[in-house]
């Protein structure tokens, strides 16, 4: 899948199939984790993967009673480590940077997941001493994420988005301009390659039915000349 797609496809997604994730995939997901960018390349991140159902439904108690997030096949709780980051960068290290290189990190482990057809949520509504004392996290991490993942059941419903000149400025606050509806947006790019496959597959088809009609012509051309021959006594 390419980037843009894999970005654009990429919903929440809040009830999953009953169907294991191989590990593999669960690894590309990590790596991707591990590869977004960080204040001084700290990478001051820790991620825990969930997979045991008592640990999965704690864990969705501990996310104020969502209950779907037990249904998930495995899920990614995502530590940061603040005094990582205050060592280097003081208060703003510990404040901010670290929110930027977990969220970052977050992101990318959702658009991989998206990548390989895995559906994901970010979950930021939970209880964090009831996490912390289930998963044994010392108090130098912070939570910043539960991200339950694993096959979409059913189909992923786009939400409504704004459009792109309303949360665009251009040079200064405020200032805007008008996007051509033709060369930008969600909308007209997955319209443009959605009319390729169209017509890439209805080219195919065409080609199909040619063959079959040709084929069929071949047969009937065949059967025609032995009544030809026999009418006529060869």
């Amino acid at each position: 899948m390419e980037t843009y797609k894999a970005i654009m496809e990429r919903h929440s997604a809040r009830s999953f199939k009953d169907k294991e994730v191989p590990f593999e995939v669960i690894g590309k997901i990590l790596e991707a984790g591990k590869a977004a960018p960080s204040a001084g390349n700290l990478q001051n991140w820790k991620f825990i993967v969930v997979s045991k159902e008592n640990k999965k439904h704690e864990i969705a108690e501990a996310c104020a009673e969502q209950h779907w997030i037990g249904g998930a096949p495995f899920i990614i709780v995502v530590v940061g480590e603040p005094e990582a980051a205050k060592r280097h960068y003081g208060t703003r290290g510990e404040r901010l940077y670290t929110i930027q290189n977990s969220a970052a990190a977050i992101e990318n482990m959702l658009i991989m997941a998206s990548d390989l057809g895995i559906a994901g949520c970010w979950i930021g509504a939970f209880d964090e001493g009831k996490l912390r004392h289930e998963l044994r996290i010392p108090e130098s991490g912070v939570i910043y994420a539960v991200l339950p993942f694993g096959y979409a059941l059913g189909e992923l419903e786009k939400p409504p988005e704004k459009r792109l000149e309303l949360v665009t400025y251009f040079e200064e606050w405020g200032q805007t301009k008008k996007f051509p509806a033709a060369d930008t947006g969600w909308n007209s790019m997955i319209m443009k390659e959605g009319l390729h496959e169209t017509h890439a597959n209805g080219q195919k088809l065409f080609e199909k039915i040619k063959a079959k009609v040709a084929e069929k012509l071949k047969l009937k051309k065949k059967e025609d000349n032995k009544e030809e021959k026999k009418h006529s006594g060869h």
